[in-house]
């Protein structure tokens, strides 16, 4: 999508006067823009065809129910005839209101902040948890863990030449992701979908929004919580931070009870960064999911094996600490 196109769809918006039009890189799926007028600053958003108008929909009702409740996501901004959304060809076209916020990165995740962050996302869950209709949308496997690991099993079979490269890394996943599957069915609730530090917008060391809703699903928050956890306790990628994951453990239950033992929140950590793992190394067979860095690798093959074998890195480092 260019700048002409752009401006041609802005036109079913009021908007003002635009004066500039800048790419945001940071997703992966979506084509994001920072749109700034003579008047606010906006985010245009251009959908991946996977995603069909009912998750801007039921995003917009989900906006609707936590503003209530005092807690601020991006507003979708209305068409000039009041429409939540347009279209580019097939594709929804959407616009919210811009959050300012803060650069963050994984190295300003302190003590303090991690508690920060599991209050905020605490909180969201506790609100979440008492909505109840569930999303339409779903994203194939999500945290379908078992049949994850049934695909890497299958593409490991059938390709011996690439297998023959992987036989530790493989090996590692398999073996020790039967000792952390949960033995009876979690409880569901509507999540977030993706609680990755990028997501939550921090401005002076306050967490102020939360954004890319495209993942809400009636799912497990237990599990979602150890993705969270996988995410903000980070350090050199393949360093894990016990007082960050305290931290933020103690923050998140402060704001919902999870009514389950600590014992099974150090679980789903831990099975979702094998999950993680299993899903880098399939696409070390596959090459068809993941982005990957050109410059830095010969193939995406190459790219996800050193995603798999940071991330096993990380989770044997995790494993010295969370019991």
């Amino acid at each position: 999508m260019n700048e002409d196109q752009i401006k041609i769809i802005l036109n079913q918006y009021s908007l003002g006067q635009i004066n500039k039009i800048s790419p945001i890189s940071c997703g992966l799926i979506n084509q994001t823009f920072l749109i700034e007028t003579d008047s606010d600053s906006y985010i245009a958003q251009l959908m991946n065809k996977m995603y069909p108008p009912v998750v801007t929909e039921e995003y917009d009702k989900i906006q609707e129910y936590l503003a209530a409740h005092n807690f601020n996501i991006p507003k979708l901004v209305k068409t000039r005839t009041g429409q939540k959304y347009c279209f580019l060809k097939e594709q929804v076209f959407r616009i919210f209101n811009y959050v300012a916020h803060d650069s963050v990165d994984y190295s300003m995740i302190n003590n303090s902040l991690a508690n920060q962050l599991g209050q905020a996302w605490g909180q969201l869950q506790r609100l979440l948890s008492q909505y109840l209709e569930k999303p339409t949308f779903k994203l194939k496997n999500f945290h379908e863990t078992r049949s994850i690991i049934e695909k890497l099993k299958a593409v490991n079979s059938a390709n011996l030449e690439k297998s023959s490269a992987v036989e530790n890394e493989y090996a590692m996943i398999v073996r020790d992701i039967e000792n952390l599957y949960f033995s009876e069915p979690l409880a569901n609730t509507v999540i977030h979908g993706d609680p990755k530090i990028f997501n939550l917008l921090i401005k002076n060391n306050q967490i102020v929004s939360v954004v890319d809703w495209d993942g809400i699903i009636w799912a497990s928050p237990l599990l979602e919580l150890g993705d969270a956890l996988r995410d903000w306790c980070q350090k050199d990628m393949i360093r894990f931070d016990f007082q960050v994951y305290n931290s933020a453990v103690e923050g998140y239950l402060s704001q919902y009870d999870l009514a389950v033992r600590r014992s099974a929140i150090a679980q789903a950590t831990k099975l979702i960064t094998l999950e993680l793992a299993a899903r880098f190394l399939t696409d070390y067979f596959e090459e068809n999911y993941f982005s990957w860095d050109k410059i830095r690798y010969l193939s995406a093959a190459e790219h996800n094996l050193q995603r798999t074998r940071d991330c096993l890195a990380y989770y044997q480092d995790m494993c010295q600490y969370v019991k």
